[in-house]
């Protein structure tokens, strides 16, 4: 229920309720003499505009009260609308069941819409595919003024009905249009059909039979229209497509349905060409409700990683002109048109077009993106070829004219070496010249300075030699007598120094009687000391040696002068 109409108990006031709505709240403020009534949030309208009142809310579905059916009826003029009193309960009076209430209300529905009639609303509900072989679905009513107005509230709503005997009429209709669609959710349509009550369920609904397809392809120009208008009040319109192409867009970042025809095309079309493209790929709904927030997140993520790629592709393969309907909206629309990323965006035909194709570089389907990457990177491989062959061809002219200019130069150096070369022979000839006069008075001056010398020396050395003769002379005698004396001194000391030598001579020792015994390793005994019974020894005598054998052994206390045996 949208809300509710009633009487005040004072029978002055029409008291309005609905759950919180802008829209009804707009309408409710252009009623004379309303106001909001705070204790019992309602909003109060004086009874004399119930007439209005009730023209304008039950369009929205509010239903009335048995009072307010009064004060209609009366023109709000009744006095007693506050304080009515109720009849006696009829119980002669025939009652309807609720099928001839359903079957009465049809009949007046008939009545009064005998004709058909067209409507025009958007599409919300609908199910291309079901168990039913009739499609039932909504046409709901929304401001022309807002663009992404359908997650709101609609002004107005009407259940819908498409029966299979006219869907075929419908879609024969939408195959021969301009530009072929389908029936899809947010689709604004311009439908003939007629009013009806769905009897069973006492549910009042519109037949369709027949369908506009022009207006709803215009509609859809319209909408793009009013999107690239918002842009251009933004100054975003022309912000993508002034971005520079890059020089050679490799690393890709690609918006599209993942293993989708457009993600093959595109994907084979960038293998086949040899160059080595790396492509991220950011799986995204490219139809139907799932599009915005899908795609809204995927050019998120790739702002965040805009420094990763060089380029953004946004394509989705073939459909009808209401499925790319969904790319105009104007969220959408501003992320791409303010996106720091380059856009590429295939995703029309040849005829069809959407917002994207006029804020972004435009082609017409997924192969055509993938060939303007190829054909972008085989220009940058041409032109950097055609550069190479230009560098090669300049560098052997340039080797070729060097090469020439080393020879002049080789033949002009060669002159100027020999020349050089005779002139360094010639004065080298002036300079030996030079030196040898030069060495040959020099040789003169010399030989005659030597000679003056040598006689000079001859002169002096002769008186030199006579003195220093005598000087000699006189030396050597004192040095012989001083020698004569310095003989006979150490002869002296010789012969006292032999007198001495033979009185310590052992040999002179051993012939006063005495012997030197050696133990059998050949040591000298100098005492009994370490000696044993048994030992064999040796004395050496003057003249010979003997081997003897220890028999006994005594040794001798200095203490008391006495012999002590040891046997």
């Amino acid at each position: 229920m949208a809300g509710q109409i009633d009487i005040s108990p004072d029978g002055a006031s029409l008291l309005i309720s609905f759950p919180y709505r802008p829209d009804l709240v707009e309408v409710v403020k252009t009623l004379p003499g309303r106001r909001w009534d705070r204790g019992s949030k309602t909003w109060k309208v004086p009874v004399d505009q119930v007439e209005l009142c009730v023209r304008t809310f039950m369009g929205h579905g509010f239903h009335l009260s048995p009072e307010v059916a009064t004060a209609l009826a009366s023109g709000g003029q009744s006095r007693d609308l506050g304080t009515m009193q109720l009849d006696a309960v009829d119980q002669v009076a025939p009652a309807l069941s609720v099928s001839q209430l359903n079957l009465r209300v049809a009949e007046v529905l008939h009545t009064h819409f005998d004709e058909r009639v067209w409507i025009v609303g958007e599409i919300q509900g609908y199910k291309a595919k079901g168990r039913s072989r009739h499609r039932y679905f909504e046409l709901v009513e929304r401001s022309d003024d807002e663009l992404d107005d359908k997650e709101g509230q609609p002004h107005a709503v009407v259940e819908t009905v498409l029966f299979e005997s006219n869907m075929q009429f419908v879609n024969k209709r939408l195959r021969q249009a301009a530009q072929q669609f389908q029936l899809e959710d947010g689709l604004k349509v311009r439908v003939r059909g007629k009013v009806d009550l769905y009897q069973p369920r006492g549910r009042y609904q519109f037949v369709v039979d027949d369908i506009d397809p022009n207006y709803t392809l215009g509609e859809l120009v319209v909408r793009r229209e009013k999107i690239l208008a918002e842009l251009d009040k933004a100054g975003l319109r022309e912000r993508n497509k002034e971005l520079e192409m890059p020089l050679v867009p490799l690393r890709i970042a690609l918006v599209t349905s993942f293993e989708s025809d457009a993600y093959n095309d595109f994907i084979q079309t960038l293998a086949q060409s040899g160059f080595n493209f790396l492509v991220t790929i950011f799986d995204t709904f490219v139809q139907g409700d799932g599009l915005k927030p899908s795609v809204l997140e995927a050019l998120s993520m790739i702002e965040d990683t805009t420094d990763d790629y060089d380029l953004m592709v946004i394509t989705r393969g073939g459909g009808s002109r209401s499925e790319l309907g969904s790319w105009d909206d104007l969220d959408v629309a501003t992320a791409v048109a303010s996106h720091p990323n380059k856009a590429v965006v295939g995703i029309g035909h040849e005829r069809d077009q959407c917002a994207l194709d006029a804020l972004c570089t435009s082609v017409k389907t997924p192969t055509a993106a993938a060939e303007l990457l190829v054909d972008r990177a085989r220009a940058y491989q041409e032109q950097v070829e055609d550069t190479m062959i230009e560098i090669d061809r300049r560098a052997r002219r340039a080797l070729r004219e060097e090469l020439g200019d080393l020879s002049r130069r080789a033949r002009t150096l060669g002159h100027a070496v020999r020349a050089g070369l005779a002139e360094a022979r010639s004065r080298l000839t002036r300079a030996g010249e030079r030196a040898r006069h030069e060495t040959q008075r020099a040789l003169r001056d010399c030989e005659k300075t030597l000679v003056h010398r040598a006689a000079t020396i001859e002169r002096v050395g002769s008186h030199r030699l006579d003195r220093e003769g005598m000087v000699l002379a006189t030396a050597a005698r004192r040095l012989s007598g001083a020698c004569r004396i310095s003989v006979a001194r150490e002869g002296e000391r010789l012969a006292g120094r032999e007198a001495r030598t033979r009185a310590v001579d052992p040999v002179q020792t051993l012939r006063r009687g005495f012997a030197i015994v050696r133990s059998a390793s050949g040591t000298a005994l100098r005492s009994v000391v370490g000696a044993t019974k048994g030992d064999a020894v040796t004395a050496h005598l003057a003249d010979g040696t003997l081997t003897a054998q220890i028999q006994s052994i005594q040794t001798q206390d200095s203490n008391t002068d006495g012999k002590r045996s040891t046997d």
